[in-house]
């Protein structure tokens, strides 16, 4: 009897210790940080070559390399290309997204990492809306059809969560009583804003821009000013006129990290040390704390603004759409329970392993073997890893600067400044060679970080 208790424990022993080393573990190469440090000094082509060489290192995290990639082909002036990557992704992390026994039950077993990556439910919002910003910077054909779609998302959710639908009244209304959706739903704010742009250039959408635009007011977060100068779009422009609306993709979205959860690791103490002293076995001890992975930062620091000057002094600066780190952090209050059960499950079920196992071999409670199991249960639970995946290259707050000009060759200067400051405190500047047409948006994309401001350049 002795001898197969003592392989069983043996081979536990073993695969904990391995479940240890290789459960969750995401290893860092030197290549991810090069590709971040070339974004970061907007060194696209580079940065892009460098990111091919990822392919075979994270081959379980294609889509993220794939989201990564749409973004540098963007600021590569490649935007045709960056709309065909995020179309492939957007169908591979639909697929991922859906429930899988295999993966579910291995989760179980292992922690969140077990689980192909599907993207945060605001990461995959943006996939489209990127999209339909790259769609636009390219002046593709199927800019509606991405508008559409994104649209019909948006729509979806004012029914889920039973918002109303917003009209200018109202907004212009004193002491409205519209509701105001979570915040972890502000996406479909930059998602609205665009399919208002995109629908503003066909005079028998007008009507259907207008009310676009108003509803984006509905997934601001509460206390936001609503932006009220953001209705220049398209044919609502003058006569011989269209508009210049430069998109910013200000910083870099911040990390993910690993949260103690201490009150449920407390709770778990203390309820495996009872079941310890009555039942027939004892349990590992719950030595691990139980963590789960959050936002790095609850919000965006961002002091600078994009500012438009035009041949003839009009001064136009930038304002937020959407802070992705605030939306990041409430994605996380929205879900963190999710988590904290997941993972409270997940122990349960590593416990119950190693008391099942103990009682089939019939294991002397405080035996030797007793000890060797409870502490191959220990580093079991210890592999344990927060999900931290995420889409590294997402900036971190987009802006808005639009002004009309009229139909032609026009030279601007894009500032980079302090927000809601004076034009006199110019960090840095950009000229700007652009063609506006008739009734038309004309998008300059541009990619800050930091101070330091690249416009994403045309393409031939």
């Amino acid at each position: 009897m002795w001898l197969p208790v003592r392989q069983s424990a043996v081979y536990l022993i073993g695969l904990s210790l391995l479940m240890a080393c290789s459960a969750g573990c995401h290893s860092v190469s030197f290549a991810d940080y090069e590709v971040v440090a070339l974004y970061d000094r907007g060194e696209a082509v580079a940065a892009l070559a460098e990111l091919d060489k990822l392919s075979d290192e994270r081959g379980e995290e294609t889509d993220i390399l794939a989201l990564n990639r749409s973004v540098l082909l963007l600021m590569a002036g490649r935007p045709d290309e960056a709309v065909r990557e995020l179309e492939q992704v957007r169908t591979s992390l639909d697929h991922l997204a859906q429930p899988d026994l295999l993966e579910q039950t291995q989760s179980a077993l292992r922690d969140d990492n077990a689980v192909s990556w599907s993207g945060r439910e605001f990461e995959r919002r943006m996939v489209d809306s990127l999209q339909l910003l790259a769609a636009m910077a390219g002046r593709s054909e199927d800019t509606l059809a991405f508008a559409t779609r994104s649209m019909a998302d948006v729509r979806a959710d004012e029914l889920e969560l039973g918002l109303s639908s917003v009209t200018p009244d109202d907004i212009e209304a004193e002491n409205s009583q519209q509701e105001v959706a979570p915040g972890n739903f502000a996406v479909n704010r930059v998602a609205a804003w665009l399919a208002a742009a995109a629908y503003s250039e066909r005079i028998q959408d007008s009507d259907l821009a207008d009310r676009i635009i108003h509803q984006a007011a509905a997934w601001q977060r509460p206390g936001n000013e609503y932006l009220s100068g953001m209705h220049t779009l398209g044919t609502r422009t003058s006569r011989g006129s269209g508009t210049l609306q430069v998109v910013t993709l200000a910083g870099r979205i911040s990390g993910w990290e690993a949260a103690r959860i201490e009150p449920t690791s407390t709770a778990l103490l203390i309820a495996d040390r009872i079941l310890s002293a009555t039942g027939d076995h004892t349990l590992p001890p719950t030595v691990s704390s139980v963590r789960i992975a959050r936002p790095c930062q609850q919000m965006s620091f961002e002091p600078w603004r994009t500012q438009i000057v035009t041949s003839d002094g009009v001064t136009v600066q930038g304002r937020p759409l959407i802070d992705l780190n605030r939306t990041a952090w409430d994605s996380w209050l929205a879900t963190r329970d999710q988590q904290i059960a997941r993972a409270v499950v997940r122990r349960i079920v590593k416990k119950s392993t190693v008391y099942t196992a103990k009682d089939s071999l019939q294991v002397q409670k405080n035996s030797g073997v007793d000890l060797l199991l409870n502490f191959a249960g220990v580093l079991w639970e210890s592999s344990e890893k927060p999900d931290l995946r995420h889409w590294e290259l997402l900036p971190a707050i987009i802006e808005v600067a639009q002004v009309e000009l009229p139909a032609g060759q026009h030279q601007v200067t894009l500032q980079t400044v302090l927000a809601d400051t004076e034009s006199k405190s110019v960090i840095n500047q950009l000229q700007v060679p652009v063609t506006i047409e008739d009734g038309n948006n004309t998008f300059v994309v541009c990619f800050r970080r930091q101070t330091r401001l690249n416009v994403v350049p045309a393409q031939p």
